[in-house]
């Protein structure tokens, strides 16, 4: 009996033994796996550069086709795209352990066409032009157009809305030739005529203009989005131009008596001769006819006036006979510092009524009319011309 019990007590050391082996070497062969265990995932690679690891192959290729149809106009035939360098995909085998990082799709498309991971957002303020924005972050004009495709008219930025503000270095380049087609505006022209049934400096609209259009089809060579080529297949008429025609008066204005100018009196300033009168109060009547018609050549506050026949009209009503352009040589030279409501601010090519608080009141262009907007909408302001005082 004591023979037996000492092999049953021998069999259970050993299977104690067996099971402290099985608990010891768990952890290790676990180890072991992790070490070498693997997984197969998919480079885009650009060149010989990794750009973007995914899951799925077919992730990685839309990738490539979203990157080559990323500058193609809608509804535009493509010809012809090349990326350079060369988008590939490639199986890779990688550690369980190694630290990759996987990317989405929309992603990686736009780290590719951007070359940046991080956007800087820009609201606009009031007065901010999209020169003055570009010239403010160190950018050209034409760099931020490009990173801002969705912004067509670059004349309608209003306070509250918003651009991007990062320097585009694309992965790749994308040359893209394609067929488009579309519907061109055709200017219309002013013709003036001279008539004695008006005095000098007097102009009348005898026919508005109306722009013709044209349908052109083109095959346009871009790189990365900006057109490095083009030529124009065919054209048609598809509406004809009306030229505009302004009668432009010729006799001359009877000499003026004191009433005729008894609402303004002349007060002598270094610099040059300004009125009496109160700025705020021209500031206030010209406003009265925001949202009428720009008319070119025109003087008419209801009607339709240019920038200067605007300035002209609203100044006449004071009593205070202005030419009918170039106003750089009316009152005398402020600095904007010391603009106050009233003063004539001068633009290249575009004069405007200073409101206050960098605003402006005038009449932009056909598009806009008479509005009111920040005082840099047209340009940089070279002079103030302050003829009320």
């Amino acid at each position: 009996m004591n023979i037996l019990r000492q092999h049953k007590a021998s069999r259970y050391v050993l299977y104690g033994l067996a099971a402290l082996g099985i608990v010891i070497m768990v952890p290790l062969l676990s180890s072991a796996y992790k070490a070498y265990a693997t997984v197969d995932y998919w480079d885009l690679k650009a060149g010989d550069e990794t750009v973007a690891v995914f899951v799925s192959e077919n992730d990685a290729k839309q990738v490539i086709k979203d990157v080559t149809n990323y500058y193609v106009d809608r509804g535009a035939k493509l010809e012809e795209v090349q990326c350079s360098p060369e988008l590939t995909v490639v199986e890779k085998t990688y550690k369980k352990d190694d630290d990759v990082k996987l990317s989405e799709v929309d992603d990686a498309v736009e780290y590719i066409v951007t070359g940046t991971k991080e956007k800087e957002i820009y609201e606009v303020k009031g007065g901010d032009t999209f020169w003055t924005i570009a010239e403010a972050h160190d950018l050209t004009v034409e760099e931020l157009a490009q990173i801002n495709p969705e912004v067509k008219d670059q004349e309608a930025l209003m306070p509250g809305d918003t651009l991007n503000l990062y320097k585009m270095k694309p992965i790749v380049k994308v040359t893209t030739t394609q067929v488009v087609e579309s519907v061109r505006k055709i200017e219309y022209k002013t013709i003036v005529k001279k008539t004695d049934s008006l005095y000098v400096g007097e102009t009348k609209v005898k026919r508005k203009g109306q722009n013709g259009k044209r349908r052109v089809t083109e095959r346009i060579v871009t790189e990365n989005g900006i057109e490095v080529k083009s030529e124009e297949l065919s054209s048609k008429v598809i509406k004809k131009k009306i030229n505009k025609i302004v009668l432009k008066g010729t006799r001359k204005k009877p000499v003026e008596t004191a009433a005729d100018t008894s609402q303004a009196s002349y007060v002598s300033s270094t610099g040059g001769t300004t009125y009496s009168g109160d700025g705020n109060a021209i500031v206030s009547y010209a406003c009265q006819f925001v949202g009428n018609p720009y008319v070119y050549g025109g003087t008419s506050l209801t009607d339709g006036a240019d920038c200067s026949g605007f300035i002209q009209s609203v100044f006449a009503n004071f009593g205070i006979n202005l030419p009918r352009t170039g106003f750089t040589s009316v009152g005398r030279s402020v600095s904007y510092s010391e603009a106050k409501p009233g003063d004539i601010l001068c633009s290249p090519g575009h004069y405007s009524i200073y409101m206050g608080n960098d605003t402006i009141v005038h009449a932009v262009n056909e598009q806009y009319g008479i509005r009111v907007t920040g005082v840099n909408f047209t340009g940089p302001i070279f002079d103030v011309r302050r003829v009320v005082d």
